[in-house]
């Protein structure tokens, strides 16, 4: 199931392709899965979209790293701007940890999963 699409894709300097959207919706998958949640609500909420779009760029990013035409070198091995998607990598790499450790299944806006609790109840 499509989770993201171009649509969601708000990053001006990347030019995601098919494989990062489904590399997206794959991460949601897989959260989804380590959470117990089986059922995803269509659409997802903000938070989970959140996540797919961020892995969908840092997936890009890893893609592109050192691809930038624009660094320039000093010619004392060093570097005098770095490269752009080696920037937004390290940044997306951030975000898309943060926010998997942080999304619970409560936040797919369903109950099951890890997030449920019951108490069992007996008459006397």
């Amino acid at each position: 199931m499509d989770y993201i699409d171009f649509g969601d894709i708000q990053d001006a300097v990347l030019d995601c392709k098919y494989e990062d959207i489904v590399y997206g919706n794959e991460i949601i998958n897989s959260l989804a899965s380590r959470l117990k949640v089986t059922d995803i609500p269509e659409p997802v909420p903000y938070i989970v979209k959140r996540l797919g779009v961020v892995a969908a760029c840092y997936n890009r990013c890893l893609l592109q790293t050192g691809t930038d035409p624009t660094t320039v070198f000093n010619g004392a091995g060093g570097v005098e701007n770095s490269d752009i998607y080696a920037q937004k990598l390290k940044l997306y790499k951030a975000e898309m940890e943060r926010l998997m450790a942080s999304i619970t299944a409560a936040d797919f806006g369903v109950t099951g999963g890890q997030g449920r609790a019951s108490i069992p109840l007996y008459r006397s």
